[in-house]
């Protein structure tokens, strides 16, 4: 697991086993894996890809449903919450002369997904959640918000093989599709 528990109880197996390479407590060799970080900055490399690729998608097909003229795309195709988010991060950021959507996170695409579902939802649907509720359909996108927080924020932890694996599971359906 991911408990303080779970980590303070690997960090001490941990040093028993630099000093008893024999103490081998089934995970471990996992656990010190996946401690070193060596799954985050792949991560970081694959969302940062997927992301943008997500973006470009995105932006085409509401350029193409709304047209630019007056920025139509993005006023009539961006839900006003987003818009409103996006505007205020380019004002307390000093962002003079930069355009707005250049303030969008990882959840707007979901929001924004949501929000014109008839032009998305096909795309953004997994192969084995054809027939699930939408939620159901993009939980995807908070799992990997939740992946996406350790490998920006090191803080937060490091990306898992298992998560790594989620990444590349993701990018091989959605590639497909958008």
């Amino acid at each position: 697991g991911g408990s303080a528990v779970d980590r303070v109880l690997r960090e001490f197996q941990d040093q028993i086993n630099k000093e008893y390479e024999k103490f081998s407590p089934e995970g471990l060799a996992q656990w010190q894996k996946e401690s070193t970080g060596v799954y985050n900055a792949a991560a970081n490399q694959l969302g940062h890809e997927m992301q943008l690729r997500i973006r470009d998608f995105i932006f085409d097909k509401l350029k193409k449903e709304y047209g630019f003229a007056d920025n139509r795309w993005w006023t009539e195709g961006v839900p006003t919450d987003v818009q409103k988010k996006c505007a205020n991060q380019r004002i307390e950021k000093k962002g003079v002369g930069s355009d707005d959507w250049k303030y969008l996170f990882l959840m707007d695409y979901y929001t924004i997904i949501k929000d014109k579902k008839n032009l998305f939802i096909d795309s953004f649907t997994p192969p084995d959640s054809k027939s699930a509720a939408i939620d159901k359909k993009l939980k995807w996108f908070r799992d990997w918000t939740h992946i996406r927080n350790k490998y920006s924020h090191p803080e937060q932890g490091t990306v898992t093989e298992e998560e790594y694996q989620f990444m590349l599971d993701l990018k091989k359906w959605l590639y497909k599709n958008i």
